[in-house]
């Protein structure tokens, strides 16, 4: 089982990577609104999909660290 200490650690680390990740998508959002433009169904779609697997990626490390190691 995962130790409590290195759970609060990749907690963390998972927390300043989605949070750096999150920052680089909304730092292209907001490009985009000052060119007033709108967001097509592309860029909506690039949005929910690299959010996706950036969860999918934490929580797969997360179960792998917690169940099979």
């Amino acid at each position: 089982m995962l130790n409590i200490y290195v759970a609060i650690l990749l907690g963390i680390l998972f927390i300043i990577i989605y949070s750096v990740f999150n920052t680089l998508l909304y730092n292209m959002n907001y490009r985009r609104m000052n060119r007033k433009e709108n967001m097509n169904r592309k860029m909506i779609m690039i949005n929910l999909i690299s959010h996706g697997v950036i969860a999918l990626i934490m929580v797969s490390v997360a179960i792998y660290l917690s169940y099979f190691k």
